[in-house]
């Protein structure tokens, strides 16, 4: 690294770090004003930053490989709410600090219903998939 691209990494701006070359190639290419390159700047390490923040909610998370909910067989389960599932899925729950309990025998895509969930609140949430056996 370069002693630029260290004092970069020091002060958090990571993503600008590991990309400087591309910038400043970027910024005599468009013949940017110092005011439009730190914009540039800015913005992309705020997109970086999400896409961290995005991984790492994703990881620690643990919700895992899971098939998603347009491959989920409706006709299956006898009897579902699949507006109450959307709405599940659409994070309607959330407004009203709600829970949500899913309730069936083995088999029914309780899990998969869950795993959906969580994958769609991981961007703005902290979360952990835990699934829970009752004996």
């Amino acid at each position: 690294m370069t002693p630029l691209a260290d004092q970069l990494h020091k002060l958090g701006l990571r993503h600008t770090a590991e990309n400087i070359d591309d910038i400043l190639a970027l910024a005599i290419k468009r013949k940017l004003a110092p005011s439009a390159l730190l914009e540039y700047v800015a913005e992309q390490e705020s997109k970086a930053r999400a896409a961290r923040g995005l991984e790492h909610r994703t990881k620690k998370s643990r919700i895992g490989r899971f098939k998603p909910i347009a491959d989920f067989d409706w006709a299956w389960p006898k009897r579902v709410d699949r507006d109450a599932v959307e709405s599940a899925l659409h994070l309607d729950f959330l407004d009203g600090a709600r829970n949500i309990i899913l309730v069936g025998n083995q088999g029914l895509g309780k899990t998969m219903i869950a795993q959906n969930i969580a994958h769609q609140a991981r961007s703005s949430l902290r979360l952990e998939y835990t699934p829970v056996a009752y004996p």
